[in-house]
């Protein structure tokens, strides 16, 4: 509980930006115009995208899990979709570095390695990087297959 805290409070001292001056990065209106398009289908998701070179079946191939999640995000929570955008480009890297943690605590039994690990990856991704660009395509997200029916 107490490395949470300290992630957290690392996370939070790197990118308070994100989450008071608005939606950050250069690719974020693109990123926008996909979450307003997943929630217009949602909590399926629409088979063709028409405004990317000229169709684009994204969901067959394009990572959309990060996109769904901040709609649902919106809907739980009742913010608007920007406001859910700002909240889950800020949270994608410190809860990585939680799992980071939880894996060396539980599994290697190492926490002190896993706390190192996961203010590294905090460090080192940078949540002070990601206020210069957008951090919604994340490695995790590719870990959820497109549906193919």
């Amino acid at each position: 509980m107490l490395a949470a805290i300290v992630l957290l409070l690392v996370a939070y001292l790197l990118s308070w930006r994100i989450l008071w001056d608005g939606v950050t990065g250069s690719d974020s209106p693109y990123h926008l115009d996909l979450i307003r398009w997943v929630g217009s289908s949602f909590p399926a998701i629409d088979w063709w995208y028409r405004w990317d070179a000229g169709g684009v079946p994204y969901h067959e191939g394009y990572p959309l899990a990060v996109h769904w999640l901040t709609v649902a995000l919106s809907r739980a929570a009742h913010l608007g979709l920007s406001n859910a955008m700002q909240l889950v480009q800020f949270a994608i890297t410190p809860l990585g570095a939680l799992g980071v943690y939880a894996f060396c605590a539980l599994r290697l039994k190492r926490p002190l390695v896993g706390l190192v690990a996961g203010w590294l990856l905090i460090n080192s991704l940078g949540l002070s990087v990601s206020v210069n660009e957008v951090n919604l395509q994340h490695p995790c997200s590719q870990s959820f297959p497109a549906r193919g029916d």
